[in-house]
């Protein structure tokens, strides 16, 4: 079927001019806003934040970030971690995640919303971070490490 749409796609477009068109918007972001963070409840029932930025001009940009608990893979601790030292909830040099945990559903919800809360205790912290765009379509946050 796929050969058939392509062929089909190809006879449709001839030989017409194409351009590839890249996001705007993709590219390094510096000293930009943490306007804060929401809690919200996967499908899965595990935790995430929404992370909310000025990125100036009236524009912003979201991020979910999964918040990791003790059986999350690695790459998920690692990139909570990366976000959290950008902004600056867990020191810069410190390997030492926050995680999500409890004997039961209330415990994990609360100990989420203790990290979400840190979080928010950050607004208004300048961070910089660059914005690619996914295999989806949509544009993701990658922390920078910035000297300061």
């Amino acid at each position: 079927m796929s050969e058939e749409y392509d062929s089909v796609v190809a006879d449709l477009l001839g030989d017409g001019p194409t351009e590839v068109v890249n996001n705007p918007n993709e590219g390094v972001y510096d000293n930009v806003e943490f306007v804060g963070a929401e809690l919200l409840r996967n499908q899965a029932g595990t935790f995430a934040a929404k992370l909310q930025f000025d990125l100036g001009e009236n524009r912003q940009h979201i991020e979910r970030l999964n918040l990791p608990e003790a059986d999350s893979h690695p790459v998920g601790k690692n990139i909570a971690l990366r976000w959290y030292h950008t902004i600056g909830i867990v020191p810069r040099g410190n390997k030492t995640t926050p995680l999500v945990g409890g004997n039961d559903d209330e415990a994990r919800a609360k100990r989420a919303e203790q990290i979400v809360a840190a979080l928010n205790s950050k607004q208004g912290r300048k961070v910089s971070f660059s914005l690619k765009e996914d295999n989806n379509g949509f544009l993701r946050a990658s922390p920078r490490v910035v000297k300061e």
